[in-house]
């Protein structure tokens, strides 16, 4: 199993006027390194990979259901699964899924090892799954070849229905079984998930310059990010509709037109979280015979490294000859903080494999606190991923960057500096946990209070609101910007001496909003400015760091005259996410 995370941001915000004081608090809380100290005196147990293979390319020969199409019953293993799903009412039986389980279990029966994680994903998602966290329980063995494949099924069906068991099986979990036959080895592949999203509608097939996803994500979600594949290195963010509301979503993501096959993610945070999680991931196609052969390129050496330090060093190398080929500047690397991750990577592994979550979340969001790097942290993003049978850096990053939130954290242009640790995987695989971090280096936000602007304007547009009006930043506010980036005072404070100075050289009413937040991606717009009739804003945005925190953040301030004139407003409601 791979997964994936990036650091959106956990936003903070209030009403401001009148010496309401201010926020101050950092928005990202991230594990301190006493946490980790303690996390790395434990031992951690060795990670035991699944035996897999390596093969140039794969044929995919079972064919690709369509999408929501009944589970087929035609072969013994089908009735076999069938029956176990009605009698035990734990279950769903997933067409696509077994798809992928019939390709996993035939590339067993035809390599003599099952496909390695990144393979695996690719054929679960080419067979028209999209849920990116799969459970896969085998079976193998050897069998005359003259054993008919109903005799083999009752000879396998209590092994089967054992493995069945110990998949811990829910009445929602997708469920589907693969069995095949070369010679006398016999490979059984189980396919298990718990979709915690789903898409409607769904169609892979995509003509035109663009594909529409839509669905529903985890209840509870407070942020959701799709993302798109754009050739051989680029990423593109989906356009969201902003009049729906999570956890329903629809986006539109732009398909390259030169790109036969892409992939999309969509991931999602909850509340109180700081990582992202992928909940849905899957291809769109513009044929139905594109990606039937699966051929992993690299765009760099293949050369497998001698032990853990040299794929650390090669993989470091590599990915800066991607990101030069992708048009972004080399990565500097973070020697101490790779010292760090390099500690952290076993008890990450072993906590990512096992299903422990809590020591999994303070490991990843410890390392991307990058409390042994320099600087003043804008943005960071971690990739953790596994080769089982091989131990080159190129194939690591072809598994990496296939996925578009790999492909975010690793080239994304704006990050500068990165942390590599890597661990072995018995007996000839690795395992490396990497995390990227870019930098506020000026304090000119100009660019950034236009993007505020332009979210404003689209989300007032899809509620069918007038266009705000811009003012122009004045002194009044560059004061205020300027005590909160010097830590002299209080976002909140802040804003309401700005405020209180335009009320009186303009002779108007003004009210104020004031946000931080750690993504201009995740402002928490408040209905009355989203709503107001009419609405003349004027916007600042500066960056501080909190006492205490890892990161900074930025500031968000808006002032709104008043029409009428009169007193400056003074409302107060503080509030946080």
């Amino acid at each position: 199993m791979r997964t994936l995370g990036v650091v959106f941001a956990l936003s903070w915000v209030s009403s401001a006027c009148g010496g309401s004081g201010g926020l101050g608090k950092p928005v990202a809380v991230f594990p301190s390194k006493v946490d980790l100290e303690d996390v790395m005196t434990r031992e951690a147990k060795p990670v035991t990979a699944l035996k897999t293979v390596e093969v140039p390319s794969w044929t995919i020969q079972t064919p690709i259901p369509a999408i929501g199409a009944a589970y087929p019953g035609e072969t013994a293993w089908d009735r076999l699964l069938a029956r176990y799903v009605a009698e035990k009412g734990r279950g769903k039986l997933s067409a696509e899924l077994r798809c992928a389980a019939l390709e996993t279990a035939r590339f067993y029966a035809t390599a003599g090892g099952f496909p390695d994680d990144g393979t695996r994903q690719y054929l679960a998602e080419r067979c028209g799954s999209t849920t990116p966290a799969l459970q896969l329980g085998t079976l193998t063995g050897e069998v005359p070849a003259d054993v008919t494949d109903d005799v083999l099924a009752d000879k396998y069906a209590a092994d089967i229905k054992s493995l069945l068991d110990q998949s811990g099986l829910l009445p929602t979990t997708d469920v589907a079984l693969g069995v095949a036959r070369v010679g006398t080895r016999v490979g059984v592949a189980l396919y298990s998930a718990n979709p915690v999203a789903r898409l409607a509608r769904f169609s892979p097939l995509v003509s035109g310059e663009g594909v529409m996803l839509e669905g529903v994500v985890s209840a509870g979600s407070d942020f959701a990010l799709a993302l798109v594949n754009q050739g051989a290195t680029g990423v593109r963010s989906c356009e969201p509709d902003r009049t729906l509301k999570l956890p329903q979503f629809r986006v539109t993501c732009p398909v390259v037109a030169s790109d036969e096959q892409t992939r999309f993610e969509v991931t999602t945070r909850q509340p109180g979280r700081v990582l992202m999680e992928i909940e849905l991931g899957g291809l769109v196609r513009r044929n139905e015979q594109a990606g039937l052969v699966y051929a992993p390129e690299s765009s760099t050496s293949t050369a497998q490294a001698a032990d853990v330090l040299a794929f650390q060093t090669v993989l470091f190398s590599a990915l800066n000859e991607v990101r030069a080929t992708a048009g972004a500047r080399p990565l500097v690397l973070e020697s101490k903080q790779s010292q760090v991750n390099q500690r952290l990577a076993p008890h990450f592994f072993e906590a990512a494999r096992t299903g422990n979550s809590q020591v999994a979340d303070t490991i990843g969001l410890g390392v991307l606190a990058g409390w042994d790097v320099n600087g003043i942290i804008r943005d960071g993003g971690v990739y953790w991923g596994i080769v089982t049978s091989t131990r080159s850096p190129a194939r690591y990053l072809t598994y990496a960057l296939a996925s578009p939130l790999g492909r975010s954290i690793l080239l994304d242009p704006d990050m500068t500096r990165v942390a590599i640790g890597a661990s072995g995987l018995a007996p000839s695989g690795a395992m490396a946990l990497v995390t990227t971090y870019s930098f506020f280096q000026t304090n000119d936000h100009s660019a950034d209070e236009t993007k505020v602007f332009t979210e404003l304007s689209k989300r007032r547009q899809a509620g069918k609101h007038s266009a705000p009006q811009h003012t122009p930043r004045e002194r009044a506010l560059d004061r205020a910007l300027a005590r909160i980036a010097a830590n002299d005072a209080s976002t909140g404070s802040a804003l309401s001496l700005a405020m209180e100075e335009v009320s009186a050289n303009e002779a108007v009413g003004v009210s104020g909003w004031v946000a931080e937040t750690s993504d201009l991606r995740q402002i928490p717009w408040p209905d009355d400015l989203l709503a107001k009739e009419p609405l003349n804003v004027e916007i600042g945005v500066t960056h501080y760091k909190a006492p205490g925190g890892a990161w900074a953040q930025y500031a968000i301030l808006v002032i709104m005259r008043e029409p009428g004139g009169g007193r400056m407003a003074s409302t107060s409601r503080p509030s946080t996410l």
